[in-house]
């Protein structure tokens, strides 16, 4: 007897299609708290606060000079190369004794104004007052504190620069010049001083020549300075800059 038909098993109905689109690319995420790098070419747009640049001072940094070999006065502090000359400017910045500081290896002595600058704002002559704070005098009126402009002077003593300086410049002119300048400083007194006042010249000398770097900072300062223009002269022979 045959056996009767099984009527077919049901087929579950087609899945219905699903409104959201899958990704074309999808894009593998890195693991966190790893960078992901970036092809050649392409550059974030996010900063690192650890790459901040830090501010830096309006002027470089300049390291204490030390004396020149040949010279004992008080006006030196030597360095690399001179700069350019620029003419006497006599405004003082907040910075001032700071870098004038720096420049000696030691707090000036007398109260002062900065009268020529470098082209990076960094003083290269200063005028001291004519009395120290205690009421002695201060002799040296026009201080070279300039890092790069003593050093130059500096090497031009060591070889004998004060001694052809003299010899070389017109005497009476140079006498001219001590007088003159003492005249300018006894100038700046205060009136009705009758204390110690300071004496001589051009380094704290009437005659001759005592420091390059004196004279060469009263030429810088707009003084008539034979020594101070002999003292150029040399420089600019030697190429180097003023």
């Amino acid at each position: 007897m045959p056996l009767p038909r099984q009527p077919p098993a049901m087929q579950p109905p087609p899945p219905r299609p699903s409104s959201r689109v899958p990704p074309r690319h999808p894009r593998r995420m890195p693991p966190r708290g790893r960078r992901q790098s970036l092809p050649p070419g392409r550059q974030t747009t996010t900063t690192c606060s650890t790459s901040a640049s830090t501010p830096v001072p309006p002027w470089p940094s300049v390291s204490p000079p030390s004396p020149a070999d040949s010279c004992s006065c008080c006006c030196c502090s030597c360095g690399a190369a001179a700069t350019s000359r620029h003419r006497p400017r006599s405004v003082m910045l907040p910075d001032d004794r700071a870098m004038v500081r720096q420049l000696l290896g030691r707090e000036p002595l007398a109260g002062f104004e900065v009268v020529v600058r470098d082209k990076s704002g960094w003083p290269v002559v200063i005028r001291n007052e004519a009395l120290l704070p205690d009421g002695r005098p201060m002799p040296t009126r026009f201080w070279l504190v300039g890092k790069q402009q003593s050093v130059a002077v500096g090497r031009l003593e060591s070889e004998g620069g004060v001694r052809r300086a003299e010899s070389e410049v017109d005497a009476d002119e140079l006498a001219a010049t001590h007088r003159r300048y003492a005249a300018e400083r006894d100038a700046s007194l205060p009136v009705g001083h009758e204390g110690p006042r300071p004496s001589g010249g051009v380094g704290g000398t009437r005659l001759g020549v005592k420091c390059l770097h004196t004279h060469y900072a009263y030429f810088l300062a707009g003084g008539d300075d034979p020594v101070g223009r002999w003292v150029q002269s040399h420089l600019d022979a030697a190429e180097v800059a003023p």
